[in-house]
């Protein structure tokens, strides 16, 4: 029998979506290194998300304005965070966080972003006014993806993924 990693989709997986190895941080072992997440010592998978979430919260503590004044506002820095525990001092965003832009007007979207961004956007220089271009320009600048929901609410939900994030999505979902 073929080995899977050997397919044809598998290589285009990794053409498109893979990450060098050298770059890898504790997430990208967990998504790219383990040939299947769920067939491995438990007690070895805690230590590995452990690591994986601790790093996390230092990027987005370390990148995003707002996530570093929410992370103070709890009294909490990334040095807190010393076992699975303390995980729960974690300040997490609710979904309709993604909802609280300020309008759909493209240069308050920008602000928003900016301040909520791990990214570094740059300066604003986008010359429409709609909505569905400033998003597909916004994409183009951080090299990333912009996800939204239908808006079944009358207001839509924006995610804005950087060219990393989008790759570990799509290659976790090619591998699941």
């Amino acid at each position: 029998m073929e080995n899977l990693n050997d397919g044809v989709i598998w290589k285009r997986n990794n053409e498109l979506f893979g990450r060098p190895h050298e770059q890898w941080t504790a997430v990208d072992e967990m998504i790219y290194g383990l040939p299947n997440y769920f067939n491995n010592d438990p007690e070895k998978m805690e230590k590995m998300r452990f690591k994986a979430i601790k790093e996390s919260l230092q990027h987005h503590y370390e990148k995003s304005r707002f996530y570093n004044q929410l992370c103070k506002e709890y009294d909490l820095s990334p040095d807190d965070i010393k076992n699975t525990k303390d995980l729960e001092k974690i300040p997490m965003l609710p979904d309709t966080f993604f909802k609280e832009y300020p309008s759909e007007k493209p240069k308050e979207v920008f602000e928003w972003l900016a301040k909520i961004s791990t990214v570094n956007l740059g300066s604003y220089n986008y010359r429409g006014k709609d909505l569905q271009g400033f998003l597909r320009w916004a994409e183009e600048r951080m090299e990333g993806l912009v996800n939204h929901s239908s808006g079944t609410t009358g207001h839509y939900s924006f995610m804005f993924r950087d060219k990393i994030t989008f790759q570990r999505f799509y290659f976790a979902v090619v591998k699941t």
